[in-house]
């Protein structure tokens, strides 16, 4: 996968977005870095709105990786350590496609924080990565296997393309 969006220019033809990384870290107000337009050859801009991938997860370790593996997809990634940081994230100048819950909590703190993504971010699907032993998420619109990237990586995608 290219670090590009595969967004071209209208005039020339040329990948014009770049992805960017976004740490939020038990922040009230998160620093985000907006994915921005590049000049290409012939100087022409292209600016388009990006969805964000919003990801929760409750390992420091497994936070990092997701990021990577999230921006890979070429879309804006906010990573949240822990509830209380995705509680306290403020979304409403974003433009979010997707919520994804990691599996290191216990099942109804996740099954909480699915219904506090669903009132914040009505219409925004919810992915939440599961354990083998793990029963649903109530709330989320799409309940995977921690132990399957490829699985989860194909439905984030699909959830941000309904979402465009």
């Amino acid at each position: 996968m290219g670090l590009g969006s595969g967004t071209r220019c209208r005039l020339c033809g040329l990948d014009a977005m770049a992805t960017a990384k976004t740490w939020c870290f038990y922040l009230k107000e998160p620093r985000l870095r907006r994915v921005s337009a590049q000049d290409c050859s012939e100087r022409h801009r292209f600016r388009r709105t990006m969805t964000t991938i919003v990801q929760v997860e409750f390992r420091g370790s497994l936070l990092s990786i997701r990021d990577e593996i999230l921006q890979s997809l070429g879309h804006p990634v906010i990573s949240a350590l822990g509830s209380r940081a995705a509680r306290n994230l403020d979304l409403s100048h974003e433009s979010v496609g997707v919520v994804l819950i990691g599996h290191g909590a216990p099942w109804e703190e996740r099954c909480n924080l699915a219904a506090h993504f669903r009132e914040t971010l009505p219409g925004v699907p919810i992915v939440a990565s599961l354990r083998r032993q793990d029963k649903a998420v109530t709330g989320a619109d799409y309940n995977l296997p921690a132990d399957n990237p490829p699985l989860w990586v194909r439905t984030v995608r699909q959830a941000l393309a309904g979402a465009a």
